[in-house]
């Protein structure tokens, strides 16, 4: 071979692999910003004000129409946010366009169309398998350079996502996910299959946001809302039990779940009933132990199938009772989740003579840390007729004249107020405006009782604000009900 032959070989060897880099590690590294958040807290010990502002650093990925992914938990409550590319200096200020709870996403966009790279966005790939090699891109630990980190995925499983504390499918990983890494693409044959998410129990054990979840939100969006993952609202014990499953009429080819509790707001209330059998859902036969076929032998929760639908579709449950079969059309309009406040939003409160009342959630519960086994099993257990129906606590007593010898009383569910029963805090605002005795009674479930003089404790109300230094007797969402 002559000697210009060769270089004319070497050259295009050259541009190929140029090519190659640019098509794979290059526009990788180009479609990964690191996110700058400022954010804020709450504080749910003094629900009038913010307990503080501070700087959290996080990872993305840009997507198709010039979307950049990431996690809600890094953007949520945040009061401004930059980005910038990998291998750039120059920081843009970002919005958030669309935000998921449940699955932990949300879509960014910068206007400003210098921001983005030249070339070809992530393309989506497919859910991964247990032993695939992927690779985690990120900024974690405040590094200003990216890092790569390899690993295999471990196991396709459902497990509760921290940020909601839904149980949503996911992929486990050996990769290291630190924080910064949040929102990072998680990459496989140079296609994104997944968002970095959390951290696990072990150490190199990581969570990702799978394809199904990523696809379900991007089509959700499609009509410039997001409306969120279905659940069936129900309770199930599983039939493992083979006395039990005779015991319900079940033949031997038959396998499904028993429905041990329908929640306010269930989409199957009217239509299933507790002692009722779910045997297979569009289709698919529900196992006794709760789980359907998946992929190859595989298997997954019965969830996942309601999972891939969207708000507002239907699906076909078969459903035994008294061991005659029914078949029942459900329309999906409740979202996982969905009878609680966003995760971190600014809490509600009400304060009257000192008492500072607020609604039970989720997100309250978890800022009191220790909490008292009476609220967590009034949260999660209590019977709640409807699905907006509210427990409201006593969270905390200002000490006035007006509340004497009744400090002891925080950590309470209220019952009644003047006589009116009490299931939503709004319902608290009202009967003490409407309230025209001498006397204000408030009374617990556990059978304490709160005798306050109507005159004194509209008296006490400049008195303990200013005392307090409390701008507002209440949170701006009650500020209506006067």
């Amino acid at each position: 071979m002559k000697k210009s032959t060769y270089i004319i070989v070497a050259l295009v060897l050259f541009i190929a692999v140029s090519s190659a880099f640019r098509a794979n590690g290059g526009s990788i590294r180009e479609n990964v910003v690191k996110i700058y958040v400022t954010t804020r807290e709450y504080d749910y010990f003094n629900p009038w004000q913010v307990q503080g502002r501070y700087n959290v650093e996080g990872s993305g990925a840009i997507i198709h129409d010039q979307y950049i992914l990431t996690n809600a938990h890094l953007v949520n409550n945040s009061t401004f946010m930059q980005v910038k590319r990998t291998g750039q200096t120059k920081k843009y200020i970002a919005k958030v366009l669309f935000i998921a709870h449940d699955s932990d996403l949300a879509l960014l966009k910068v206007h400003n169309s210098n921001f983005y790279p030249d070339s070809r966005p992530f393309d989506i790939g497919e859910l991964a398998s247990v032993g695939d090699e992927i690779e985690v891109y990120g900024y974690p630990n405040w590094n200003e350079q990216l890092t790569v980190t390899k690993g295999i995925v471990s196991r396709v499983s459902h497990e509760h996502y921290v940020h909601s504390n839904v149980s949503l499918l996911t992929c486990q990983i050996d990769a290291a996910i630190n924080p910064g890494n949040s929102g990072g693409p998680v990459i496989a044959d140079n296609k994104l299959i997944g968002i970095a998410m959390q951290m696990g129990q072990g150490e190199n054990e990581g969570y990702i946001v799978p394809v199904p979840i990523l696809t379900h939100f991007l089509k959700d969006i499609e009509d410039g809302n997001y409306d969120g993952i279905p659940e069936l609202g129900i309770s199930y014990q599983t039939m493992d039990n083979q006395d039990m499953r005779s015991f319900y009429g079940m033949n031997e080819e038959q396998t499904g779940i028993l429905v041990r509790k329908v929640h306010p707001g269930s989409p199957v209330r009217g239509q299933l009933e507790e002692g009722d059998i779910i045997l297979s859902i569009d289709g698919v036969q529900v196992a006794s132990d709760g789980t359907v076929p998946f992929r190859d032998e595989e298997r997954m929760q019965f969830n996942y199938i309601v999972q891939q639908r969207q708000i507002g579709e239907r699906i076909r449950i078969e459903v035994l009772r008294e061991k005659a079969i029914y078949q029942k059309s459900i329309s999906l309009t409740m979202h996982a989740g969905g009878r609680d406040e966003k995760p971190y939003n600014e809490p509600t409160y009400y304060i009257f003579a000192g008492f500072i009342f607020m609604p039970l959630t989720e997100n309250l519960l978890y800022n009191l840390g220790g909490t008292p086994l009476n609220l967590s099993y009034a949260y999660y257990y209590g019977e709640r007729r409807e699905a907006d129906e509210q427990i409201v606590i006593i969270m905390d007593v200002l000490s006035d004249e007006v509340n004497v010898g009744y400090e002891y009383l925080y950590y309470e569910i209220i019952s009644r107020v003047n006589g009116k029963k009490i299931t939503h805090i709004d319902d608290m605002v009202a009967a003490v405006r409407e309230n025209r005795e001498p006397y204000h009674v408030i009374e617990t479930t556990m059978g304490d009782r709160i005798i306050l003089d109507r005159r004194k404790a509209r008296a006490a109300k400049s008195r303990i604000l200013k005392t307090y230094d409390i701008k507002h007797d209440r949170s701006k969402d009650l500020r209506s009900s006067r």
